[in-house]
């Protein structure tokens, strides 16, 4: 086992997002100002003007974990 002092793995979060009729869950850098009830843009997202209201956020995770098969359920 390898520890890095000092080093900090990226935290990402699942949210749970609406946008009119549609659902999108997605996995994104935890960020402190990102609620329930919030509404964001997705700058990746195939339609970045759209505004998506965010219903559901899970525990922050490190993004290693993620990528490992993690359970990925809010």
């Amino acid at each position: 086992m390898v520890v890095m002092v000092g080093a900090r793995e990226r935290m990402m979060v699942q949210l749970q997002l609406v946008s009119d009729d549609r659902h999108l869950v997605a996995w994104v850098r935890d960020d402190r100002r990102v609620r329930v009830g919030a509404e964001l843009s997705l700058r990746d997202h195939a339609e970045p003007d759209r505004f998506w209201r965010v219903v559901a956020k899970g525990e922050p995770r490190p993004a290693g974990e993620i990528s490992r098969g993690w359970h990925n359920d809010i």
